[in-house]
């Protein structure tokens, strides 16, 4: 082979080695912007969710304080009618909390790549108004014992949320390692090429 020969077949491999290498680079900016957009979702869905839960013991112990007030309350008195209000308005807090937790279930369930999301929220357990009843008919150990329940719930969803959202893009393989297996391969082949 002559020179001009050697220098043509290097430079088109050259041109190749760069054509390849920027077809692979850019599937693979694609692909990781796309898992990118797939895993804010999901961190999106899990803390939407988790909001959900943190803020469902403040609901139902205002549900339980409202009508536990309410009862206490004689139906005489000239505070009744904004007892019932309250409960009311409580009540209308408690159900308007549940629409939103299921609605952040729901979402979870669609972006979560976790196959054990609905086993976790079984685990979980869910309040009852069975659970609210004995609280507001009881007395103030059933009200404590409601609220340990309830913060005990959210501490385990938020440990499960935090081991579930935790950031496992850094640990794919990075495009550089393929990008240079490529290149040591062109040069394997440029050598080949070069040898006389």
């Amino acid at each position: 082979m002559s020179i001009g020969e050697v220098a043509g077949l290097l430079l088109m491999a050259a041109v190749l080695a760069a054509v390849t290498g920027a077809c692979f680079y850019n599937i693979a900016a694609k692909r990781r912007l796309r898992n990118d957009e797939l895993w804010m979702r999901r961190r999106d869905a899990y803390a939407q969710w988790l909001g959900t839960q943190m803020a469902l013991p403040r609901v139902c112990l205002s549900f339980v304080s409202a009508f536990r007030t309410l009862a206490n309350e004689p139906r005489e008195s000239r505070y009744f009618t904004l007892r019932l209000e309250e409960a009311q308005r409580a009540r209308q807090s408690w159900c308007d909390a549940m629409s939103e937790m299921d609605r952040a279930e729901a979402k979870l369930v669609v972006w979560a790549d976790d196959v054990d999301v609905r086993k976790k929220f079984d685990e979980l357990g869910c309040v009852t108004p069975v659970m609210l009843r004995q609280a507001i008919n009881g007395d103030e150990c059933g009200v404590r014992e409601l609220r340990d329940v309830l913060e005990h719930r959210v501490e385990r969803a938020r440990r499960w949320v935090q081991d579930a959202v935790r950031d496992t893009r850094g640990e794919r393989a990075p495009i550089g390692e393929t990008i240079s297996r490529c290149t040591s391969y062109v040069r394997t082949i440029m050598d080949r090429w070069s040898r006389p």
